[in-house]
């Protein structure tokens, strides 16, 4: 297990796309940044000796600062390019003015 706090913050970019259903949103980019807190990690064994254990925890708890550093920009790219997905999928079933009605 663990425990971690994350803050995200995603920019995202669209343009409106002229179909004959009228007018689509197209998500063009998404940009996420994160900011990722201190974690304390407790690798339990299953099939593992407690020494093998004791080494997995000595290595994720000793190196946190750069174990974050490193999975912390592969981590924004997955999460930028599942909302790019996830928006798109939604928004192409509806027009804009379906999607929003009542603006000005």
């Amino acid at each position: 297990s663990i425990p971690v706090n994350i803050e995200s913050n995603s920019t995202v970019q669209f343009k409106l796309l002229n179909t004959e259903k009228g007018k689509l949103v197209f998500f063009s980019s998404v940009k996420s940044k994160l900011k990722i807190g201190d974690y304390t990690a407790k690798f339990l064994p299953t099939n593992t000796t407690a020494a093998l254990s004791d080494a997995i925890n000595a290595v994720l708890n000793g190196n946190r600062k750069e174990i974050i550093d490193t999975i912390t920009p592969h981590i924004e790219k997955v999460i930028s390019s599942k909302i790019l997905e996830i928006s798109n999928q939604i928004t192409k079933h509806f027009t804009f003015d379906e999607l929003l009605p009542d603006r000005e």
